[in-house]
């Protein structure tokens, strides 16, 4: 059974509403341009189409976001060759965050903590047997 032709025009309209909020344009440029009464309809249309959405799974998400980044970065790239320095802070930032979007950094952090170096000291060997337990100690609290 085929939906109403206003049921189609309202749903195309939510869809509208999202693309443009997503783009940065104000709720009351959305309601001027779609019809709405006010920025408050359009508010309530672009809830709306968010709660009606399929939720893509985090990892197809981030997939996204990390292609949007490396388009990005592409563009700036023809510039960084022509040693415009604000496209290599630019880049940068893409870069650190497609990073981050893949957990590079938090693994880095990780492989720090891991090679980690610890001094143990002491006077005497009653005094290194002493701070010898109690880092072993501390390390079985963590």
């Amino acid at each position: 059974m085929a939906s109403p032709p206003s049921k189609i025009d309202r749903n195309r309209r939510m869809r509208d509403a999202l693309e443009l909020r997503k783009a940065g344009v104000p709720y009351a440029a959305i309601a001027e341009r779609l019809g709405w009464k006010s920025p408050q309809s359009a508010y309530k249309a672009v809830q709306k189409a968010l709660n009606t959405q399929i939720n893509e799974p985090i990892q197809e998400l981030r997939q996204i976001e990390i292609e949007r980044l490396n388009h990005l970065l592409m563009l700036v790239w023809a510039r960084i060759q022509q040693g415009d320095m604000r496209a290599v802070d630019s880049a940068m930032r893409i870069m650190e965050r497609i990073s981050s979007l893949r957990g590079l950094e938090a693994n880095q952090q990780q492989q720090s903590k891991e090679r980690g170096v610890l001094v143990i000291d002491g006077d005497t060997e009653d005094e290194y047997i002493q701070s010898l337990t109690q880092v072993n100690n501390d390390s079985n609290v963590a």
